[in-house]
């Protein structure tokens, strides 16, 4: 923020409230979508449509919305080559599995796409399975030997060049329990720490904001890219020190914001943080 004034601004808060787990409805995101781990570069990338065990499909039919989705198809994957994984607390492991998602359309894929869970964007790519079979998809690759996913997730699609424009599948994805990951406990995973409104005042001039506030277990490293907060269709850029990742946005851009949208840490450290209730700002 420029100031037309060199002195330094005021700032005055109003009554805030500290998020405690039982007060806030956040939905507890899960180990590898919130804290999603680094994936050395040398994974193989033919897996991408290597044979896979089928673990959850759906059986729609018929095309729905204006990017015709029809269903999905969730399988898991042995990969041929083991990579390495760096979970956000620094500890390696070993993998050798991943899962893939895909998406079937009525036609053949004409741009890139997303494939989101839960409100939740994921990069996809062509399946490239109808040079092979003749089927009409696009997919994306998770490696882990767990996923990320709720069970009954809400599944949709989009084009990279109109992503918030979502065609939605008709069915919910279906994550039998032995796939799912574990809940991250509260001390070891990312949150919501604290949201507030205040003003800012810089001579005559005041502004009213709103600060959000995310804590992380791990420490955040120092470096020359800021962490953004992605809330729907908006990003906000902040700063990082220690444990915490703070971010301002004007009053009338948080009355705009999506309740109930995901909130999206981007970092080294980041991942899915939780769901967005405004009723609970300075409750």
């Amino acid at each position: 923020m420029s100031h037309s004034h060199s002195r330094q601004p005021q700032f005055r808060f109003w009554p805030f409230v500290v998020f405690l787990v039982s007060g806030i409805c956040l939905i507890p995101a899960y180990a590898g979508a919130q804290q999603t781990p680094s994936i050395g570069r040398d994974a193989l990338p033919d897996e991408r449509f290597a044979p896979g065990q089928v673990v959850s499909s759906g059986k729609n039919a018929s095309p729905i919305g204006p990017l015709k989705v029809k269903t999905y198809r969730l399988e898991k994957v042995n990969l041929a080559k083991p990579y390495e994984s760096v979970e956000a607390d620094g500890t390696r492991r070993q993998g050798e599995t991943a899962f893939r998602l895909t998406v079937t359309l009525d036609s053949p894929p004409n741009s890139e796409y997303f494939i989101w869970v839960d409100d939740v964007p994921w990069p996809a790519y062509p399946s490239g399975y109808e040079k092979l079979n003749g089927e009409n998809s696009i997919s994306l690759l998770l490696n882990g030997a767990t996923l990320p996913f709720e069970n009954g997730s809400s599944l949709a699609i989009s084009r990279s060049g109109r992503k918030f424009e979502l065609t939605t599948l008709p069915e919910k994805l279906a994550v039998p329990l032995d796939v799912r990951a574990n809940p991250i406990a509260e001390p070891t995973r990312l949150q919501i720490k604290g949201i507030r409104s205040g003003v800012i005042i810089d001579g005559k001039a005041s502004r009213r904001v709103v600060w959000f506030t995310v804590s992380s277990p791990f420490v955040f490293p120092v470096l020359d890219a800021a962490p953004t907060l992605e809330i729907w269709d908006k990003v906000f850029v902040g700063g990082a020190q220690g444990h915490e990742a703070s971010f301002m946005m004007g009053a009338d851009e948080f009355a705009r914001l999506k309740d109930g949208a995901q909130i999206i840490l981007r970092y080294p450290v980041g991942g899915v943080v939780g769901r967005l209730n405004k009723s609970i700002l300075d409750r």
